[in-house]
């Protein structure tokens, strides 16, 4: 059950020691300015092959509890941020 509701950071450790990585962690910053407002609830839809899962798991491992992801997010476009 564990895995459901806090799946740790394996799926974005793999996308980002993949050869094709690109950073999108600014997407991050826009999902933080939103937690706490009416606006929280976000659909991220996009054709197909557009980086939905590689998304999914990079804010599964920023937001998650169970493991420590802040040596995945250096050398990254959020790493700058102080909500970091």
């Amino acid at each position: 059950m564990g895995t459901f509701f806090n799946p740790g950071n394996g799926s974005f450790t793999q996308d980002k020691n993949s050869e094709i990585y690109i950073d999108k962690t600014e997407l991050l910053k826009f999902l933080n300015k939103k937690l706490g407002t009416n606006g929280k609830c976000i659909a991220v839809s996009h054709a197909r092959r557009f980086g939905k899962s590689h998304a999914a798991g990079m804010i599964d491992a920023y937001y998650s509890l169970g493991s420590d992801s802040s040596k995945l997010f250096e050398n990254t476009k959020i790493a700058s941020d102080p909500d970091l």
